[in-house]
């Protein structure tokens, strides 16, 4: 039983000790599963991006996110930065345009999985200084496209250290356009 409890408090210190460095895991299929290591600001278009989503009754009473270490006590979203200030964005029922560009798998659910209405966002805007959009290319995502945009301060960059499928550091090419990676 002392080696058991050994073992455990070893592990928890080492957790706590990856979580301090940086390092953050994803457990989610809307981007690849894995570890990530924060690498602060500097965001720019099609960076992986960690955000803690504010509380709401649409994420804790539906049991979406797991619960972690934000303020709010659940799980940071790992997304990516697709839209930035001055970029055009248009909610459609296709899907998202950016900068003109349709984004792959950007079209809005009516429902969840459990057959709840979803919020459908619809129009277009540029982006104001000191916001974003931020999207993941699985169809399933709980992104932007359901909570429009978030405050640039709230998104911390991230970079794949190991995880379970090899991605460039960007799925944004230059032109905005989303690069469906995941597929190849």
């Amino acid at each position: 039983m002392r080696i058991f409890s050994a073992v455990i408090s070893v592990v928890f210190l080492l957790g706590i000790l990856a979580y301090g460095a940086g390092l953050r895991v994803n457990f989610t299929p809307s981007m690849p599963r894995g570890l990530y290591m924060l690498k602060g600001c500097g965001i720019k278009r099609g960076d992986y991006v960690a955000y803690c989503l504010p509380v709401s009754m649409l994420t804790i009473g539906r049991r979406y996110l797991k619960s972690g270490s934000c303020p709010s006590r659940l799980q940071p979203l790992l997304k990516i930065a697709a839209a930035l200030p001055g970029d055009r964005i248009e909610f459609t029922a296709e899907g998202i345009y950016i900068n003109e560009i349709y984004m792959e798998n950007s079209s809005a659910k009516d429902t969840d999985r459990n057959g709840r209405e979803l919020i459908r966002i619809t129009g277009q805007a540029t982006v104001p200084a000191g916001c974003a959009l931020i999207l993941a290319p699985h169809l399933d995502s709980f992104d932007s496209r359901y909570f429009g945009l978030v405050r640039l301060s709230d998104l911390e960059k991230v970079v794949p250290v190991f995880t379970e499928a090899t991605l460039p550091e960007s799925l944004i090419s230059a032109d905005g356009t989303l690069i469906d990676s995941l597929n190849n």
